[in-house]
């Protein structure tokens, strides 16, 4: 939208604007089973929560927003309606928001009429202006009439507004929806598909407010305004190919056909401030939204803007191999060896998968947005790594994306010593046996081709397909240092596994990729997200607590202004057992069968990039370390107190002890000794355990006292560290 501020308009739309925004909005999100139906391929509740966060995502900072879904929880049930966000500030809920739609699962009936009476009584529509934005894709099955809502909220609200949006719905079963808006004065909006759904949204939620009548203007000249729009300085400039005007008065602009002419917008306009918004045609569509002034002045005027950043990214399959998609890489998975890459979106230290900014199989040199990105790319469906960047507006970021992979060569050899005729081979993470490789090839073709392997320790099973016995089971170990390895195997030849069994060997982190799915191997890890089960009893999600590790060797730690005990607490690892509340130290969470997993290098990994901190006044903490610098993001915390019958009474919430994340939760624990340092915590039965590996302990990773010194959130106390003999000490 364009709109010309004067400098009074600016002034009273400063002071107007806080009241207009306070206006409340509730969204009414659709959990019946029939979201489960299908659109071009996609489920409707799919395309639902992915709409609706690229809508939120352009809410007003000031907006006010909230959440409620019906017919998620149980089916048959006509009271199934529950308000998991009460409205509040976007900048607060909107990330709420999505995490619940993300939860919904659709499974019962349709009571759209009580949802939006419980809606607008939430927002005490009698007394304040409040408005509901419904999404649904099916008619009310509960034996409400929505049109008779319609006009009693019209007649009993102060200033009440109810929009419709009707995903995938017949035109027969419109009729009561759009009574139900237009008998408030509201809208009832039809869409067919994810785009439809998306402008429909849009138009709804974020609706701007109104602009304040303008004060009385002396006449003004209008002036000849160029704007001049590059992605980032000194690149090319923006016109006609690149993007297009999306104002509601686009006819004000002269969008630049000439490619030729240094110009990218032209048109006249009064002296003052003016809106306007783009769309950016790219590898993916994203709006631009800026607003330009023109000074008091005579003759033309003209404004030079840069847009974006830009993004390109080298691909390395090694560090001394470049990738080069013009000549791609023989492969012995496929004729060639392709990369497909994705870019996600990364809030709060989350990368939101939901909505990917770009996925492809081809080289990256883009335009995007500022922010945080998640890169993962996957190399010859084998191997994946990730790696975080940070675009800023207006600057050009380059980064290398480098799959440490190895070329490996493989030939299976008959009983009389030839290479075998349709030979297949699996690789694994672990011992060879059985369907629970992860990639499979054949190893040649006119000629031996390669596999790409990260670092590490694999299994491979080869041989002639439907060999039998006479194929063989080896073990391949791909040190690093890049060199191709090429090995020619002997007929039933079996390799000693006990390597793929070594509690210090580093696998595979999970099986994730872009394109198809690679291994992502530990060592490479920048983004954790490894399930990890939560602490007994309901509450946060697995991810709040995930545990993963960072790699060797990142030096990643908590350090001085991380946490912090209180005063006067004397620390015990023995737990409630003997000190009637909870062990104190650095801990790595296992599940309790984990236990011979918690030896290895992944037990210190976490201990530098995701520890859980427990403090002698009853506080824990569970932290998680940025990939690409020294910060720290508080990813859940828990008030611990002492019970009846040697339990621990917890309270359990996301997000910081100072700005908890409702809801929380009360569990009973009990702790006890698990062998060394280690801590074996339960619920209140004695089932469902977790180990607490200790991350302090004599030769482990946490030596120096200055990487184990922590300091209290928020909260008042002295500082504790650990000695080197394992001992914790005040300052």
């Amino acid at each position: 939208m364009l709109r010309h501020l004067s400098a009074a308009c600016l002034a009273l739309a400063t002071l107007v604007a806080p009241a207009q925004a306070a206006d409340d909005l509730m969204i009414v999100f659709d959990g019946s089973g029939s979201m489960w139906g299908q659109i071009e391929g996609r489920t409707k509740i799919e395309i639902a929560r992915e709409t609706l966060s690229s809508v939120l995502s352009e809410a007003a900072p000031e907006q006010s927003i909230g959440f409620m879904a019906y017919g998620h929880r149980e089916r048959g049930n006509c009271g199934d309606i529950e308000t998991i966000v009460p409205s509040g500030p976007a900048t607060q809920t909107v990330p709420a928001i999505l995490s619940a739609a993300a939860g919904v699962t659709p499974r019962g009936k349709t009571p759209l009429t009580d949802a939006v009476r419980m809606a607008a009584e939430g927002l005490r529509y009698t007394e304040e202006a409040a408005t509901v934005v419904l999404l649904t894709d099916g008619v009310e099955t509960c034996e409400a009439d929505p049109c008779a809502l319609g006009a009693e909220l019209e007649t009993a609200g102060i200033d009440f507004t109810a929009h419709v949006v009707g995903f995938d719905l017949a035109a027969e079963d419109e009729v009561a929806l759009r009574c139900l808006a237009e008998g408030t004065g509201g809208l009832y909006l039809s869409a067919a598909n994810a785009g439809q759904l998306r402008d429909a949204l849009n138009q709804v939620v974020n609706v701007a407010p109104p602009p304040p009548a303008p004060a009385p203007q002396p006449v003004s000249t209008e002036r000849d305004v160029t704007l001049i729009l590059r992605d980032v300085e000194g690149g090319p400039v923006l016109n006609a190919r690149d993007i297009a005007v999306t104002s509601v008065d686009a006819e004000r602009f002269d969008l630049a056909q000439n490619y030729g002419r240094e110009i990218s917008l032209t048109g006249r306009f009064p002296p003052g401030v003016h809106a306007l918004e783009l769309r950016r045609n790219s590898q993916q569509d994203y709006p631009i939204r800026m607003t330009f002034e023109v000074p008091d002045g005579p003759g033309p005027h003209v404004i030079e803007r840069v847009l974006a950043g830009r993004l390109a990214i080298d691909v390395m399959v090694n560090a001394s191999q470049p990738y080069d998609y013009a000549a791609r890489p023989p492969s012995s998975v496929r004729p060639t060896a392709s990369v497909y890459i994705d870019i996600f979106p990364v809030a709060n230290g989350v990368a939101d998968e939901s909505a990917p900014f770009l996925k492809t199989p081809a080289a990256v040199d883009t335009a995007i947005p500022p922010g945080r990105y998640l890169l993962r790319g996957t190399i010859d469906r084998t191997t994946t790594v990730e790696q975080e960047v940070e675009v800023l507006a207006g600057t050009p970021t380059r980064v290398t994306l480098d799959f440490d992979a190895t070329q490996v060569f493989l030939q299976a050899l008959s009983p009389e010593g030839q290479p075998v005729d349709r030979p297949s081979v699996f690789v694994y993470d672990g011992e060879p046996r059985g369907r629970t490789y992860w990639r499979r090839g054949t190893g040649v073709g006119a000629e031996p081709r390669p596999f790409y392997l990260p670092t590490g320790i694999w299994g491979v099973n080869l041989g002639r397909e439907g060999g039998g016995a006479t194929r063989s089971a080896i073990v391949v170990t791909v040190p690093g240092d890049h060199q191709p390895i090429r090995r020619v195997v002997p007929a039933a030849t079996t390799d000693d596994f006990a390597p793929l069994t070594d509690p210090a060997r580093q696998g595979c982190l999970a099986m994730v990729g872009a394109g198809h799915t690679g291994c992502l191997a530990e060592a490479r890890r920048t983004l954790a997200s490894v399930d990890q089960p939560t602490l007994p009893g309901a509450g946060p999600a697995a991810s709040d607590f995930a545990a993963s590790g960072g790699g060797s060797g990142t030096g990643l730690a908590p350090s001085a202004d991380d946490f912090a005990p209180a005063a006067g607490a004397v620390p015990s690892t023995g737990g409630n057992r003997e000190s009637g509340v909870i062990p104190v130290g650095l801990f790595a969470i296992f599940p309790e069968p984990q236990v011979p997993v918690a030896r290895s290098q992944l037990g210190e990994d976490i201990c530098r990039t995701q520890p859980t901190a427990m403090f002698p006044d009853g506080l824990m903490v569970m932290r998680r370390a940025s990939p690409v610098d020294e910060s720290w993001t508080t990813t859940g915390h828990g008030n611990c107190r002492a019970g009846d019958n040697d339990t621990t009474i917890c309270e359990m919430a996301t997000g910081y002890p100072d700005a908890p994340t409702d809801p929380r939760e009360t569990r009973l624990m009990t702790f006890d000794a698990a062998g060394g340092d280690d801590v074996l915590m339960c619920d209140g039965a004695g089932q469902n355990c977790l180990l607490f590996y200790a991350c302090v302990r004599p030769g482990a990773g946490l030596r120096p006292i200055e990487t184990r010194k922590m300091i209290q959130r928020s909260i008042a106390g002295p500082n504790f560290s650990y000695a080197d003999d394992g001992t914790l000490t005040s300052d």
